[in-house]
């Protein structure tokens, strides 16, 4: 489901690309990577810029703090809707642009404290019980 007005103003790729160089610092700064996905990244424009801030870290700035901070850098305010929630703890809400254009940016949330490791060891256990050795290494 899109969010906001389908005659919204068009985004082009370089100004995506400005919005993503002011943006870039302040969600890595908060444990966020930010990427840049949708019809403005395929086909050059698109009538909303689609993001997805991904967690780099296990502990980040809430999505609520870093809507407020992308509104503010951005000179946008946020849609008076409730956010989605997505089934892969995701958290999403679109903001508009003073000039009309809409960002809808999706925040992944990290897994909960005591689900960080229970999803790896189900995983490596089902390779030890097959007679596997599997080693796993982050780079």
């Amino acid at each position: 489901m899109k969010w906001g007005k389908f005659d919204a103003p068009q985004w082009t790729i370089e100004q995506a690309m400005q919005a993503i160089s002011a943006l870039h610092k302040p969600f890595r700064d908060n444990g966020y990577a930010l990427t840049l996905h949708g019809s403005v990244l395929v086909d050059g424009k698109g009538n909303d810029l689609d993001l997805i801030a991904v967690p780099m870290e296990l502990s980040v700035t809430p999505p609520e703090e870093m809507e407020h901070i992308m509104c503010e850098l951005l000179g946008a305010r946020a849609l008076p809707e409730e956010p989605r929630h997505g089934i892969l703890r995701t958290w999403a809400r679109a903001c508009i642009l003073s000039d009309g254009r809409q960002v809808d940016i999706e925040y992944r949330r990290p897994a909960p404290a005591d689900r960080q490791t229970e999803t790896i060891s189900s995983f490596v256990s089902i390779f030890w019980q097959n007679g596997y050795h599997l080693e796993l290494c982050s780079f």
